[in-house]
């Protein structure tokens, strides 16, 4: 009898782990049935393990009727990522109901190092109870080396403020299903990140005499902000794997080799079934030198590369007094350009100096960061003559020569001539005069009689001139809340994934609507409602469309009063969508039937826009 029988035969709640055992960079599952009463939606807590990420990946549901009696146990899957070799410890699982905390045994993983390409793990994911069963029905891949995560940096050891280059790629020697999900994002604490394009698409590359398959996964600049050791966590993701399921056959069918494989070793009868199996790669160091103090110059202002040089140009060679000019100084060179402070001038009494401009242009290659920086200085003569504007001096560390390198420029001379000087009014230029002279008899005298006066009405009071004062300051309020959205909009990319969310839905719906008589079949429209309503509610949950499961969607939405039966209808739409994606054979009848389908979406969208 097994451990769930067992729960059964119990009653209440009972919670069962079972155990695996598992090889470095290779995911397997860790099960947590709850058996008896009625499973709410809530997961049962695992606590997190140092080297050993436990991560849900989803749910399911077994129902039994025996003898008019219905059992209910629902299995909740759980990836294990483990980071290194060792043995560790899950702590028990804990699930509260009606007040009472139930909770499980704790469960020991040991983890194997890798051995090489083509090496087998030796029992991996193979609880002991069922090591004497009949083998599953669909193979998923058990190679710690047939599917994995390789990160790396372009260095291990840099200096501060010195930019690295971090890549992550896919290895598969399985067939790679639609849609690889980012289920947890890297981690880059204490660096800052410059995204950079990843080659699209997959391709094929042999590495270490074995085939992959690669997929480019990311790829960022990354600069280190302080000293010390500063680890890399790579990003986790969540691989469709497209397998075969064969029949379960015994060891004693003599007709068991004939169905299973063909002449050119295909299963004869087999259907494709997709596995999701969760990959990482384990955390990078990268060793951070603070730049030395010995033999810093007084003009070094935080700038580190390599090749790095200096210009100065003015836009005019001769001007008159007081008239302005500028000064251009250009730094460029490898590396992180924000960090270049500005050049010091030393222009003494003979110019007056405005505020200066600053514009940096920062490049993204394949070798990491490159840019310039233009500082624009505004300038006056004070005075004509010849004169000279000292040359600017810029310091930068040299990452490649381990040293500080100082670049300056050349003096450059203007011509200035006379023009007109810069006056200082002052309570000096004005003397009071006793003298009073008669300029003209232009003054008109007010008449003392003027007659009587009429009474007119108060304009003041009337409602349209108080319609009249309002309109501009209601136009300056209306401005300031649009401005406000604009930024928010800008600032605060969870709400506006959020407020647009449903906007971007119906456009979707639309779209699908819209189309020709001729492409509406329900295959077509299903795949296009799924994507919809992913869409949708990853931007309401503020997650990756990539990888979003009924199950996290179910346990997301689980906390927020939405209707178990609005719940249940988006299951059973969110259902036929992946039947029909990937089992379309196994659809049904309906193939005319597109109009419901997208009436029942909106519908769908509307309710869950009062909740969300």
């Amino acid at each position: 009898m097994s451990p769930v029988d067992r729960c059964r035969r119990a009653g209440g709640w009972v919670v069962v782990v079972l155990s695996a055992l598992v090889l470095t960079s290779v995911t397997y599952s860790l099960e947590v049935s709850v058996a008896g009463g009625s499973p709410g939606n809530q997961p049962p807590e695992v606590q997190p393990v140092d080297g050993l990420k436990v991560l849900t990946s989803g749910a399911s549901d077994q129902i039994q009727v025996v003898n008019g009696e219905m059992s209910h146990t629902r299995v909740h899957q759980y990836a294990l990522l483990p980071q290194r070799a060792g043995t560790f410890t899950i702590p028990p699982a804990k699930i509260e109901v009606n007040g009472k905390v139930h909770q499980s045994s704790p469960v020991t993983v040991k983890v194997l190092a890798g051995q090489g390409p083509g090496a087998q793990p030796q029992g991996a994911g193979v609880p002991d109870e069922t090591a004497t069963r009949q083998p599953p029905q669909s193979q998923p891949p058990t190679d710690a080396n047939a599917l994995f995560l390789k990160a790396r940096v372009s260095r291990r050891e840099i200096y501060q403020g010195e930019p690295v280059v971090y890549s992550s790629r896919l290895y598969s020697q399985y067939r790679l299903g639609d849609r690889i999900g980012l289920k947890e994002e890297a981690s880059f604490q204490g660096f800052l990140v410059e995204g950079q394009q990843a080659t699209p698409g997959g391709r094929v590359a042999v590495e270490g005499g074995v085939r992959y398959q690669v997929v480019d996964v990311s790829r960022k600049i990354l600069v280190p902000t302080r000293p010390g050791t500063l680890e890399i966590k790579p990003e986790t993701l969540q691989v469709p794997l497209v397998v075969r399921t064969r029949r379960a056959t015994s060891a004693h069918d003599p007709f068991g080799s004939l169905f299973d494989d063909d002449d050119f070793g295909f299963p004869l009868f087999s259907r494709q079934q997709i596995v999701n199996k969760f990959v990482t790669a384990p955390p990078i160091p990268v060793t951070v030198m603070p730049l030395p103090a010995e033999g810093r110059p007084a003009s070094f202002a935080g700038a580190v590369g390599t090749d790095f040089y200096l210009t100065s140009a003015q836009d005019k060679d001769t001007l008159k007094e007081n008239e302005t000019f500028t000064l251009k100084v250009t730094v460029a060179g490898n590396g992180d350009v924000r960090t270049v402070g500005e050049p010091k001038l030393s222009l003494g009494p003979d110019f007056k100096l405005f505020p200066t401009k600053s514009t940096p242009k920062l490049e993204v290659k394949e070798a990491g960061l490159s840019g310039s920086r233009v500082f624009e200085f505004l300038l006056a003569p004070r005075s004509p003559g010849e004169k000279v504007i000292p040359g600017v001096e810029f310091t930068y560390f040299d990452t490649a020569r381990r040293t500080y390198v100082t670049k300056r420029t050349a003096a450059l001379k203007v011509t200035v001539v006379a023009g007109e000087k810069e006056e200082v009014l002052s309570s000096a230029n004005f003397r009071q005069s006793s003298e009073v002279k008669v300029l003209g008899r232009d003054i008109q005298f007010i008449k003392e009689a003027g007659g009587a006066l009429e009474d007119v009405s108060d304009l003041a009071r009337s409602p349209s001139f108080l319609l009249a004062n309002l309109l501009p300051v209601l136009a300056l309020v209306g401005v300031w809340l649009i401005e406000a959205r604009r930024r928010r909009l800008e600032q605060d990319v969870p709400w506006a994934r959020r407020s647009r969310a449903a906007g971007r839905a119906r456009a979707g719906l639309a779209a699908l609507a819209a189309r020709p008589r001729e492409e509406q079949t329900l295959k077509t429209v299903l795949v296009g409602l799924e994507e919809v309503l992913l869409g949708y509610l990853a931007d309401k949950l503020n997650r990756s469309a990539a990888g979003l499961v009924v199950g996290q969607i179910e346990e997301q939405l689980s906390g927020r009063a939405v209707d178990p039966a609005l719940m249940n209808r988006l299951k059973a739409l969110l259902a036929q969508c992946e039947q029909m994606r990937y089992a379309p054979a196994s659809a049904g009848p309906g193939a005319d039937s597109t109009e419901p389908s997208i009436k029942t979406a909106e519908e769908l969208i509307g309710q869950l826009e009062e909740v969300l």
